[in-house]
């Protein structure tokens, strides 16, 4: 840890303090001419000079005592924190920014932000980083940490992780707001609000687990399909859900299965999806053909998740769709194990995740299912694709690279 002092070519007596891996420079507030500035000893030369370098030996002490400040009080210095506190001590105002505060600066963003085909965010989009400011908020009020730019580096992130996940649960959760934080701060380093890059190295990580989600085979949403129901709103979702099963769509979308979405004749869907809003289209399998003849007229609205996903677990398990599974996760940091009825697990995505299963099983390329499902990566359409260890490694038993 060092303080230098050296001549600017405009003539300022600029300071250099290196702690670390960090350095900060900046203008001590005074000027000398070229031939008055002694290098080595750093410092103005002239009997009259005494002043200016007792001030620069004031300001030497004064970032010592700054940096001794910080560690004592938990702050973890940095250039940006010692830089600041340099600005107070000198009476300098900073540049007049948008917002320089972290938490504030997350609402500003969403006024204007855009996704990356210069489209406003999806109200889901947005409601994750309002809660991502929700939880930046209880995390400094419950640890009395300062939440700044300026504040965050390591252990900060393992402090708001560990928080995290006694707030949102499963690491799949903490990782969706981690991937949310990263993108706020490369945002603000990429606008001059921030100098902080954390967020570039190794350990600031927004880490995932794969999804407890089922997909159903083909026999199961046979089963379902075919299940006697007396209720007629039962019924009205059991369709919604099954003709999910056949077309791909997220439960977002199902405002698409309207009259007016048919073409070709009525054998493909037309569908604009609200999540990643774009154009697919969707073959259409004669059931769904003939379950969407009965949805156009139903009297039902299209039903609350909450709603679908209570009745859709319930009609699974009368017909028989309730194995135990064992499944591992993360949870607050511990791995851990639980056994669950299979007809619990299953939900109005399950629809989705089946129909990429089944398409995937008999053999429909996955650039065609892709084009209909509108994933843009193989990495996240394979998350998708269901088909057990076993049953992979079943169908394998005759290839001829396994056969000898």
């Amino acid at each position: 840890m060092n303080v230098n002092f050296y001549l600017s070519p405009s003539g300022t007596i600029m300071a250099s303090f290196t702690f670390g891996t960090n350095r900060i420079r900046v203008s001590s507030g005074d000027k000398c001419k070229s031939n008055n500035w002694d290098q080595d000893k750093q410092k103005v030369s002239g009997s009259d000079q005494e002043e200016l370098n007792f001030k620069l030996k004031r300001l030497e002490a004064w970032f010592y005592n700054e940096h001794r400040r910080q560690v004592n009080n938990g702050l973890n210095p940095n250039s940006e924190t010692i830089r600041r506190e340099f600005l107070i001590h000198m009476n300098r105002k900073q540049k007049q920014v948008k917002s320089t505060d972290l938490i504030g600066f997350i609402p500003e963003y969403l006024k204007t932000a855009k996704n990356k085909k210069g489209q406003p965010y999806s109200p889901g989009t947005s409601l994750n980083y309002l809660q991502l400011e929700k939880h930046l908020k209880g995390f400094r009020d419950t640890t009395g940490r300062p939440v700044d730019f300026a504040y965050v580096d390591k252990d900060f992130y393992n402090r708001f992780v560990a928080y995290l996940r006694t707030k949102a649960g499963k690491d799949t959760s903490v990782g969706a707001y981690i991937s949310s934080f990263k993108h706020i701060l490369n945002v603000a380093l990429d606008e001059g609000l921030s100098q902080c890059i954390e967020q570039k190295k190794s350990y600031f990580r927004a880490f995932a687990e794969d999804s407890d989600q089922e997909a159903l085979s083909e026999m199961e949403i046979n089963s379902i399909y075919e299940a006697v129901l007396t209720d007629p709103y039962r019924s009205h979702i059991r369709d919604l859900f099954v003709l999910t099963c056949h077309t791909g769509l997220r439960y977002s979308d199902w405002g698409n299965y309207k009259p007016e979405n048919l073409v070709e004749g009525g054998t493909v869907l037309k569908a604009f999806t609200k999540k990643t809003r774009e154009l697919v289209y969707i073959p259409l399998h004669p059931r769904a053909k003939e379950i969407l003849s009965r949805v156009f007229k139903s009297i039902y609205p299209i039903p609350t998740a909450i709603d679908m996903n209570r009745i859709i677990k319930r009609i699974a398990k009368d017909v028989g769709i309730g194995q135990s599974r064992t499944k591992t996760f993360t949870h607050d940091g511990k791995s851990k194990s639980v056994i669950m009825n299979r007809g619990d697990m299953i939900s109005c995505h399950s629809a989705r995740r089946s129909f990429v299963t089944n398409a995937s099983r008999n053999d429909v390329p996955d650039s065609a299912i892709m084009r209909i499902t509108g994933h843009k990566t193989e990495k996240v359409f394979r998350k998708y694709v269901r088909i057990e260890k076993l049953e992979s490694a079943q169908s394998l038993i005759g290839h001829k690279f396994f056969a000898g």
